[in-house]
């Protein structure tokens, strides 16, 4: 008679982490849960997934773990950095633009518009503001931010794009 002993505790194996992120990015992780021998039996193992501006600036660790039929437990994590450079704020801005309702594809002289407003929101950060003075580094991001409501009251943002963008550019 053979008896078959389980010890070996289930695996988790995350795939598809880039490392780093800027917040115009989209992150999308898989998690896999497995087990050679007693199968998985229950597993927090879920995806992470979504546009890297919606996780937190920097170090951002998801971690799973997973049981398999012998009561073993396994577990692992996953780390990435979102980060938050100028030019990376300004490529979001466009982002939020040109998939607005607003920039409506057969009106190209609209695209035009969207595209010089967005450019100068991001006129004043994108080239210098990591040689400006604070005073000025702040007056750069005011200006932005003056820029981005005007985005909303065209119908270019929305204002929870405008909220996002906002909160970003202070965090510069």
């Amino acid at each position: 008679m053979f008896i078959k002993r389980d010890a070996t505790a289930p695996t988790i194996t995350y795939s598809g982490n880039a490392g780093t992120y800027g917040v115009a990015d989209t992150v999308s992780i898989t998690c896999m849960a497995g087990d050679n021998l007693s199968d998985v039996a229950t597993s927090t193992c879920t995806p992470v997934s979504g546009d890297a501006y919606t996780f937190a600036l920097g170090r951002n660790t998801f971690t799973a773990s997973a049981t398999d039929g012998a009561g073993n437990v396994g577990s692992s994590s996953v780390t990435f950095t979102v980060e938050l450079a100028p030019d990376g704020l300004c490529e979001l801005t466009r982002q939020f633009v040109r998939s607005s309702t607003a920039y409506d594809a057969s009106r190209p002289g609209r695209h035009a518009a969207a595209d010089a407003l967005t450019a100068n929101a991001c006129a004043g950060l994108s080239k210098f503001i990591s040689r400006l003075t604070p005073a000025k580094k702040a007056l750069a991001i005011s200006i932005y931010n003056h820029h981005v409501k005007a985005l909303v009251a065209t119908g270019w943002l929305t204002p929870p794009q405008a909220e996002t963008l906002t909160r970003l550019a202070d965090a510069l």
